[in-house]
């Protein structure tokens, strides 16, 4: 976590340096109108109804059972569901942030807010999917899984909802990332950043035997499914610098003599 910070830290700090003044892009409206951005987040807010469906319970067991690791367990609490949310908005939104102060804009982290508030509709989105999917195939978590049976009564492995979160804020930093110009530094880090932490939250929730490889890579495509999907429908505007253009040392002072001789 610490190694993942300082590298995030540094890389806006030298983006920031390398670009100023560059022009780029930046994502607009949803379907480039306000309207537009209202509707995505209604829809995005409605669709978290799911989570009240009633869950079904199946015969679909893991692909094997596997004990509970608190370690492991804990570990995926940090990078991945809520607990990477937390940390990982903060960091993406610092590096737009930068990669926009390093266009030139006056006011780099106020239009660097559109990302957060994509970031929040993809969540919306990706959960509403997950909670849909969990209620309808009722598949038992490896930990709770007994002599082919699920004894501890928890039906609602599949797909993984801490690799649907974290894989929805790498798709929606992948989006950016794939439409930028110039230099993309800042944006690189933000998408490897996300991705690694989507990447190592799967890895972690089948070895604290919560969830199935079939459980974590479904989480890990929906995700990023509907995280692409929020970015693609805000288009990307071209933002000039609004700031003074740089200069890079002192302009040698010229002299013109005009005459006839």
């Amino acid at each position: 976590m610490k190694v993942a910070v300082a590298v995030a830290t540094l890389a806006s700090l030298l983006v920031a340096r390398e670009l100023r003044a560059e022009p780029t892009r930046a994502p607009g409206l949803a379907f480039g109108s306000v309207a537009g951005e209202v509707t995505l987040g209604v829809a995005s807010a409605l669709s978290l109804t799911t989570y009240f469906l009633d869950q079904r319970s199946s015969a679909w067991g893991p692909d094997r059972a596997r004990p509970k690791d608190l370690d492991f367990d804990a570990a995926s609490d940090v990078m991945g569901g809520a607990g990477g949310v937390v940390w990982l908005v903060p960091f993406t939104y610092a590096l737009e942030a930068a990669h926009l102060d390093a266009a030139g804009l006056d006011e780099p982290f106020a239009r660097a807010a559109r990302l957060p508030l994509m970031q929040a509709e993809a969540l919306g989105f990706a959960a509403g999917a997950t909670y849909a999917l969990k209620r309808s195939f009722g598949r038992c978590r490896p930990r709770a899984w007994v002599d082919g049976r699920c004894a501890g009564g928890e039906y609602d492995a599949f797909p993984s909802g801490h690799t649907v979160t974290v894989s929805a804020l790498a798709g929606v930093s992948l989006s950016l990332l794939v439409r930028s110009d110039g230099r993309m530094g800042a944006r690189a880090t933000s998408f490897a950043l996300t991705e690694m932490a989507a990447l190592s939250a799967a890895a972690l929730r089948v070895l604290a035997g919560a969830h199935s490889t079939e459980d974590v890579a479904a989480g890990w495509l929906l995700g990023h499914g509907a995280g692409l999907a929020v970015g693609f429908v805000h288009p990307m505007e071209d933002v000039a610098p609004t700031g003074p253009a740089p200069t890079l040392g002192a302009v040698p002072t010229t002299f013109t003599i005009d005459g006839i001789f």
